[in-house]
Parts: C-alpha cells; sequence; structure tokens
C-alpha cells in the first residue's frame, strides 16, 4: 500500500466506531522517506489507531491537550 493513500484509506468494522485519521504535508513528506518496510509499519500502526484510539494511542499533552 503506497503512502500517497494513507490516510484515505477506508474499511468497516460492524460494531465499532472508526476513526479518521489524516497527516499533514509535511508527515507524509517525511513518511516518504523511510523504507517500505517501515511505511507498512507505520500503516499497520495507524489502521490499529483508528480502530481503538483509547487503546493503542496516547493522551495529547501541552500545547494538543484538549483539542
Amino acid at each position: 500500500m503506497s503512502v500517497d493513500v494513507l490516510y484515505k484509506i477506508e474499511y468497516t468494522i460492524s460494531f465499532m466506531q472508526k476513526y479518521n485519521i489524516e497527516l499533514t504535508e509535511i508527515a507524509e513528506k517525511k513518511l516518504r522517506k523511510f523504507n517500505c518496510e517501515i511505511q507498512k509499519h507505520f500503516l499497520k500502526k495507524l489502521e490499529k489507531l483508528q480502530i481503538e484510539p483509547s487503546v493503542y494511542g496516547k493522551p495529547l499533552r501541552n500545547v494538543l491537550h484538549g483539542t
């Protein structure tokens, strides 16, 4: 799966809410610099985060707290 469509991944889970994750242009550019294996690993982490952010994510801190 290419990085260009990373944030456009759509899939349905019948009983769970799916969250949208969008990467900024800067994040996409930085991610493209990594090799394919690292990109795939990152994609898997994002897919998990879309399904259960409370389990796989961390709370926002500092300036992002509460946004």
